[in-house]
C-alpha cells in the first residue's frame, strides 16, 4: 500500500533531478521517491545538452564538484546502455602562454604533448585554422555523455523510484514534511528537492533566498550542428581562449559547434530549442573567425536552450529550511551534465544527515 507521507519527492526530471533520484534510491533502498516533471524525464536544458564532460573547471567549487562525480559516472558506465557515455579523443587548442592556467584547472586525467597523428590530423580535419601563437594540448579523461537518454536510465534504474507527469505549483510546510500541490493532485513528502531551475520555481511558503530570484542571469546558450561527416577516430576540439567546442557525432552524421552566445535576461522557459535565426548569425562569425569560413558555411540548425549562471557559477545546493528538508539543486552554469553526478552526492549528504 502506498505511503501517505512518501521519503522523498524531486521536483524536475532533468540530469540533475535524475542523479538525485537515482543516488537517492541506492543510498536508502527502502525509501519512496517520486521523480515529478510535467515533459518527461530527460527534457528542457537537459534534452538540448550536448553532454560534454572535460577534466578541468574553472573555479574551485566547480573543480571539487567535477571530482565528487567522477566516481558515479565511472559506475554508470558499468550498466548503462551502449554509447550513452563514451571516451573522447580531447585536444585542447589554445595560446601558447596559457598551458599553465589549463593546468591549473585540472581536476583529473593527465596533459599530454600532442601525437604526430593528433597533429596530422587537425591539419587536415580543419586546415584554415590558424594556430600562429596557439598550441595544441592532448587530454586524458573526457567523455561524451547523451544527457537525456542518461537522465531516463537513471530515473528507471531503482524500482523505488516512481515517475509522475505533473508540474510542481505550490510547496507548503507541515507538521513533519512538506505538501506539494501538482497537476496530479498533492503529494505529502518527508523531503523535497528542487532541481527545476530558478525560472520555474512552484510557490514556496517560506521566503526564498535572494540566490533563487536571479532573472538577470538566465542565458541563452546554443550549439548549431556541422554536417561535416565525422568519423569515429575524430577529436573533440575545445578553444579555450574562444569559448568554442566541436564534438563529433558519427554516429548523427554531424558536429556539434558550440559557441559563445551574449544574450542574458531570457524570461522563464522562453526560445525556441532550435538556434533562431539571429543566434546562428553569431554561431557562424564566431566558427569563421576561429575555425574557417569553409567549415562555418557547414553549420546549420543545431539546439538551444536557457540556463542559470549564478554569481561564481554558485550555488548548486542549497539548503532552504533549518532541517535541509527542503533543498534546491541546480545552477548548473552551462556544465549540469558533468555536475549533475557531484551535486546529487552533495544533496544525497544532505538528506542522511537530516
Amino acid at each position: 500500500m502506498p505511503k501517505t507521507v512518501i521519503d522523498c519527492l524531486v521536483i524536475g526530471g532533468g540530469i540533475i533531478g535524475a542523479s538525485v533520484a537515482h543516488q537517492a534510491a541506492g543510498r536508502h533502498p527502502g525509501w519512496d521517491i517520486h521523480l515529478l516533471d510535467p515533459r518527461g524525464i530527460g527534457s528542457g536544458t537537459t534534452a538540448s545538452s550536448a553532454g560534454l564532460y572535460v577534466p578541468f573547471g574553472a573555479t574551485t567549487e566547480i573543480r571539487s564538484l567535477v571530482r565528487d562525480g567522477l566516481p558515479a559516472f565511472s559506475a554508470y558506465r558499468s550498466w548503462v546502455a551502449d554509447d550513452t557515455i563514451r571516451d573522447l579523443r580531447f585536444l585542447v587548442v589554445l595560446r601558447t602562454t596559457a598551458r599553465n592556467d589549463l593546468l591549473a584547472m585540472m581536476t583529473g586525467g593527465a596533459a599530454h604533448e600532442p601525437t604526430a597523428d593528433d597533429l596530422d590530423w587537425f591539419a587536415h580535419r580543419y586546415p584554415e585554422c590558424d594556430l600562429a601563437g596557439q598550441e595544441i594540448i592532448r587530454l586524458d579523461g573526457a567523455f561524451r555523455v547523451r544527457a537525456g537518454e542518461l537522465a531516463g536510465q537513471l530515473a528507471t534504474a531503482s524500482p523505488n523510484v516512481r515517475f509522475v507527469a505533473a508540474s510542481a505549483q505550490v510547496v507548503r510546510r507541515r507538521e513533519q514534511g512538506w505538501v506539494v500541490e501538482h497537476d496530479a493532485g498533492t503529494t505529502a513528502a518527508a523531503r523535497v528537492i528542487l532541481s527545476v531551475g530558478p525560472w520555474m520555481l512552484p510557490v514556496l511558503d517560506l521566503p526564498a533566498p535572494s540566490a533563487l530570484d536571479a532573472p538577470g542571469r538566465r542565458k541563452r546558450v546554443a550549439a548549431m550542428h556541422a554536417y561535416n561527416a565525422p568519423k569515429a577516430d575524430d577529436r573533440a576540439v575545445y578553444f579555450l581562449d574562444d569559448d568554442v567546442f566541436l564534438l563529433p557525432e558519427p554516429r548523427l552524421g554531424y558536429t556539434i559547434a558550440s559557441f559563445y552566445l551574449d544574450r542574458w535576461s531570457q524570461p522563464p522557459g522562453s526560445g525556441d530549442p532550435v538556434p533562431a535565426p539571429a543566434d546562428q548569425a553569431v554561431g557562424r562569425a564566431a566558427l569563421a573567425r576561429r575555425i574557417g569560413p569553409a567549415f562555418a558555411a557547414t553549420c546549420g540548425g543545431g539546439r538551444a536552450g536557457t540556463d542559470v549562471y549564478q554569481p561564481q557559477r554558485l550555488p548548486a545546493v542549497l539548503a532552504l529550511d533549518p532541517d535541509s528538508t527542503l533543498l534546491f539543486a541546480g545552477a548548473g552554469s552551462g556544465s549540469g551534465v558533468r555536475l549533475a553526478p557531484g551535486i546529487a552526492t552533495r544533496v544525497v549528504g544532505c538528506l542522511t544527515a537530516a
